[in-house]
């Protein structure tokens, strides 16, 4: 089938007004849809506009995310905060939260801020590159109520595949951005596949009795990247935003049960480094350009174009579809017009 190409303006318009019609205040609709629609733009359709439905849309019209949270600072001091969410959207929860760790790295040189009570923030890198965006280094990570990664070598879903995006700033160069789980692939593209009507590769999932599987209906458990390496990592980000935030890692809310009040949570990590309290920005920035360069001159292996820097390719992937439109399938657009019917929102591409 031939992709339909849907610009960024209407695309962000038609979920800004359904994220609107399940009670989200018009700016923070606004805001949420943007960085779904930015995932779209990079080409990570997991964390684009299909999640809207069931991800957000019914969670908010069943008020298991608040609309309108009251988010708050529980713990401050002068390089770090703990912000409670309130069980708001994980988006307008981390720009909160990422800001307050911007602003004070510009007077510690280091904003580290963790935030709970909060709900799925969506693609990580759009936090780190807050940072950037401001000439810092940026990191985030997250957990979640949904435990769907195995660990090394078991059966049971038992951990959260969870993400982490490191966003470094450049000068002519894009910045080197790094957006990845600690599962094989998210689970996201499990699910991309099943309405595509696709198989998945061999090594992505497990069944429910830890066979390998290549039907998407039959997945029940993504495989930690890097086999004990990305289960130890899961491990690490788990500490920094659960037991750093005073909630708990994923299975430990997993064992004890849904009476527990973190159970519907996730919670983040976000630090900012002030690059210019380091170093001379235009010394870093050149550095910065001058690896990613080297990078790119680097001899490509038989089957490979050229090496790319981390986050090269969705760079340029974005700037294609901001000049041209975003290409979605014709069974894609099928669910978000669906999520217009049923949410009396037209959308407007058509």
């Amino acid at each position: 089938m031939t992709d339909l190409l849907i610009e960024q303006e209407p695309l962000t318009s038609f979920s800004a007004a359904l994220f609107e019609a399940v009670g989200v205040p018009q700016d923070d609709a606004h805001f949420a849809a943007g960085t779904l629609v930015e995932a779209d733009l990079r080409g990570v359709y997991s964390h684009g506009t299909v999640r809207l439905q069931p991800k957000y849309l019914q969670d908010l019209a069943s008020r298991k995310i608040n609309p309108v949270p009251a988010i708050s600072v529980a713990r401050d001091g002068p390089g770090f905060a703990v912000v409670d969410g309130d069980g708001g959207m994980g988006q307008i929860v981390s720009r909160a939260a990422m800001g307050l760790a911007i602003e004070k790295a510009r007077s510690t040189a280091v904003g580290a801020v963790t935030a709970r009570y909060s709900r799925h923030y969506g693609a990580a890198a759009y936090w780190s590159m807050m940072a950037a965006d401001r000439g810092m280094i940026g990191f985030t990570c997250s957990n979640g109520p949904g435990v769907n990664t195995a660990p090394y070598g078991g059966i049971d879903p038992s951990q959260g595949n969870l993400p982490l995006s490191w966003a470094v700033p450049a000068g002519r160069e894009f910045p080197i951005l790094l957006d990845m789980a600690t599962g094989v692939v998210a689970f996201g593209k499990i699910a991309m596949a099943q309405i595509r009507n696709e198989s998945i590769p061999m090594g992505w999932a497990i069944d429910d009795e830890g066979n390998d599987v290549t039907d998407p209906a039959k997945a029940e458990a993504v495989l930690p990247a890097g086999g004990p390496k990305g289960y130890g990592l899961g491990v690490i980000l788990d500490s920094l935003t659960g037991s750093l935030s005073g909630t708990k890692p994923s299975i430990v809310r997993l064992d004890e049960g849904i009476d527990d009040p973190s159970a519907d949570a996730s919670n983040h990590f976000f630090l900012a480094i002030d690059v210019r309290q380091f170093i001379p920005v235009d010394e870093f920035e050149n550095t910065v350009d001058s690896h990613v360069r080297l990078l790119r001159g680097i001899r490509p292996r038989k089957g490979f174009d050229r090496v790319y820097a981390p986050g090269e390719i969705e760079w340029l992937t974005k700037e294609k579809r901001l000049a041209g439109g975003i290409p979605f399938r014709p069974e894609e657009l099928a669910v978000l017009e669906k999520m217009g019917r049923d949410y009396g929102v037209v959308a407007t591409w058509n």
